[in-house]
């Protein structure tokens, strides 16, 4: 009812549930904030088409990257590795459009 306060045990299970929460707050956050370092790929064979493996935008320094064999063929376009975003663009961009690459 309105009004009415907690009983101890009501108060107890609040407050552990509180520290509770908080502890997978601060777990969650510090997996967001978390650094890469490792990427493990396989092999990759593109027929035809565009693939990459690796990280596409800001480099990230301390990431053991292993990648397995890489075949292109019929005018593919294929990478792995590190490729910052404009670069990504360039070489994984529409190819219907042209592009300055001046």
């Amino acid at each position: 009812m309105a009004g009415e306060s907690l009983s101890a045990a009501e108060r107890d299970s609040s407050v552990q549930l509180a520290v509770r929460l908080q502890e997978v707050c601060k777990g969650a956050l510090s997996a967001t904030r978390a650094k890469r370092t490792g990427q493990r790929f396989g092999d990759m064979k593109v027929e035809g088409s565009r693939a990459f493996q690796g990280i596409v935008g800001i480099a990230q320094s301390g990431v053991e990257q292993s990648f397995g064999t890489l075949t292109a063929t019929e005018d593919s376009t294929a990478a792995q590795g590190q490729m910052d975003a404009n670069s990504f663009a360039l070489m994984f961009g529409n190819r219907d459009t042209p592009r300055n690459l001046t």
